[in-house]
């Protein structure tokens, strides 16, 4: 029940700072959200994303903090998906024409993304790829997710707010200081945008967002909802 309640507080301060209304988060009704009952056990991790069947998946005990992230992974593969491609992610797509999403929100999209490789995220989440067989920090689901993760804290300190079961991050100065003392974190490998960053970020966000025609919203041609 707590993590009922605390899953719904925490999409309607998602939907408070995207100016959407909370139905809009279930992309159309294709989204799901389970709590504990996907994950296999044993080193799983807090959450994770299924595109094939469309749910987020929060475990039992450790799914708190991680919401925001695995939405996005839902919202980056619904553009894929509107592009033909079910199991695909649009931030690792680097061609969006022609696809049922919007002119106005593939550009804006290509913005955001853009904006993200301009920053120093990427070539930060490479250092901790190093330690691992294949790429996964540095993928661009992950750079989208974590990056989207900082702006929603970003935008809710604009209101004055915290939801810690919405987003919970590790401070750059706190993951600096870790790194000092740690054998396997390199230097300058926050996986997160800094707050420097985030001058650039938090506007490209914005404005992806604003183009999307969501659910029920009218004036636009297309919606995630054909997703």
């Amino acid at each position: 029940q707590a993590d009922l309640n605390n899953a719904h507080d925490a999409l309607c301060d998602l939907a408070d700072i995207l100016g959407i209304t909370p139905d809009s988060l279930s992309l159309g009704g294709q989204l799901g959200l389970a709590f504990g009952a996907r994950g296999r056990g044993g080193n799983s991790g807090v959450a994770h994303y299924e595109p094939f069947q469309v749910v987020i998946n929060l475990t039992k005990t450790r799914g708190a903090g991680s919401l925001a992230h695995e939405w996005f992974h839902a919202l980056d593969n619904a553009v894929a998906r509107l592009s033909g491609r079910r199991d695909g992610f649009g931030t690792e797509i680097h061609n969006l024409a022609g696809t049922g999403v919007t002119i106005e929100t593939a550009d804006a999209f290509r913005t955001l993304v853009r904006t993200i490789n301009k920053t120093h995220l990427p070539s930060r989440s490479k250092k901790l790829d190093l330690r691992r067989r294949s790429d996964y920090w540095s993928t661009g689901r992950e750079l989208g997710a974590r990056a989207f993760e900082a702006f929603v804290i970003e935008r809710l300190a604009e209101y004055g707010v915290t939801n810690d079961y919405l987003a919970n991050i590790t401070p750059e100065s706190s993951w600096e200081y870790m790194a000092r003392f740690s054998r396997t974190l390199q230097g300058s490998s926050y996986p997160y945008p800094t707050r420097a960053e985030l001058v650039t970020l938090v506007p490209a966000f914005s404005d992806f967002v604003a183009s999307i025609d969501w659910p029920g919203r009218q004036g636009k041609v297309n919606s995630l909802a054909a997703a």
